[in-house]
């Protein structure tokens, strides 16, 4: 939400939502521009599969898939 609390409120009042004034935790590992923590992945055992792709010739000779 915008932090003017005028336009907080007028959303806030559109949107039929509870006001929301709690702060957000403090990023404890590396942040995006927001200041939002960067996602975190797990590790899988699922191998992936073998696919065909399609190969594409470029009219400049180069090939892609």
């Amino acid at each position: 939400m915008p932090n003017d609390p005028k336009l907080n409120r007028l959303l806030n009042a559109i949107l039929r939502l509870e006001p929301f004034d709690k702060p957000r935790p403090p990023a404890m590992a590396e942040t995006n521009v927001a200041g939002i923590d960067m996602p975190s992945f797990a590790e899988a055992n699922v191998q992936p599969k073998k696919i065909d792709l399609t190969v594409v010739e470029h009219p400049d000779g180069r090939m892609s898939q």
